[in-house]
Order: C-alpha cells, then structure tokens, then sequence
C-alpha cells in the first residue's frame, strides 16, 4: 500500500480541482494521483465543508475507532466467557463438599484441595 499523501497535498489537490481550470483526470494526472482518488478527496472536503451530507473525517475516524474497541471488546468477552465455564461457582463447591458452610464449623485448613463435580481440582485460600 502506497504512503499517504500529506493532508497539504490533499487540500491543494481539492483547491485546483475546483478552479475548474483544466479537467479532473488532467489534475489528478500532473499531480501523480488516480482520477478516483482525487474526486474521493474533492467528495470529502465537500462532506467536511458542509456542502454534501456524510460523514466527515472526524467522524469516519470515530467510528472506525469504535467499531476496532467493539471488536477487542467482544473477544475479549467470548475469552472469559469460556474461561468461566472452567471455573467453580460458589453453589457448585458448597454441594461439592457439604462440610463447606456459613458457620465457620467443621471448615477446612487454609489452604485445602477440594474437587467440583466435574472432578476439576482447586485450592481454598
């Protein structure tokens, strides 16, 4: 993919387009650039403007920022959501082990082994 122009170039490229001094494709030739490519930039400014309705580049970079947050965010969600699945829950160890209760009685040590009911070992702190 080809270096970006800078936004100088752009601006420049717009202003001599709407001079309308010589035809589009001529501009965007002498300046290097595909025709497309500078009414993209002249379709732009317009919408940046105001003269034309879209989204402006502010707002293209916003929601191109939201969307890749969205994106972290959802795996992110699917990885714990199945990392949870390997967790005990608290009801799942009091029936594991039922002398396990509020009372504080028949506890046990620190730091004792117990298993769920999937046979998956873990510690107590």
């Amino acid at each position: 993919m080809p270096r970006p122009h800078p936004p100088e170039f752009h601006r420049r490229a717009v202003e001599l387009a709407r001079e309308r001094a010589k035809p589009i494709a001529k501009i965007a030739e002498d300046l290097g650039i595909s025709e497309s490519c500078l009414r993209n930039w002249l379709r732009q400014a317009n919408v940046d403007e105001g003269r034309r309705e879209g989204l402006t580049t502010d707002e293209r970079k916003e929601l191109t920022q939201l969307r890749r947050e969205n994106r972290v965010l959802r795996m992110e969600k699917e990885i714990l959501g199945k990392a949870a699945a390997f967790l005990p829950t608290r009801a799942t160890t009091a029936r594991a082990d039922p002398r396990l209760h509020r009372g504080g009685e028949g506890q046990l040590p620190d730091h004792a082994a117990l298993s769920d009911r999937r046979g998956l070992d873990f510690g107590i702190l």
